[in-house]
């Protein structure tokens, strides 16, 4: 719980940086305020999607393409980053 304040309190939460825009100064840009303000949009609408997506079609088809999305975020990092998915396990 310590290191987790003393992170937060050193860090830099003015989400204009420099005078100008946060979304014209490429340099504020990937402030941690406007990450925490994109995470939290983010979630929100997640969980409202989700909500409605339950309602129309039913839980299976939500954990359906919740499992397919996993499935396809692991394709991607095998051919773009080389992940190794059982580099310690299988050997």
């Amino acid at each position: 719980m310590f290191l987790e304040y003393s992170a937060l309190s050193g860090t830099d939460w003015n989400p204009l940086g420099t005078g100008s825009p946060f979304f014209l100064n490429f340099d504020s840009w990937w402030n941690p305020t406007v990450l925490l303000i994109v995470y939290v949009i983010s979630r929100f609408t997640f969980y409202l999607l989700t909500a409605v997506v339950m309602k129309l079609s039913g839980a299976t088809l939500v954990n359906l393409s919740l499992l397919t999305t996993d499935f396809y975020c692991l394709l991607a990092g095998i051919c773009l980053f080389q992940y190794k998915v059982c580099s310690k396990v299988c050997h």
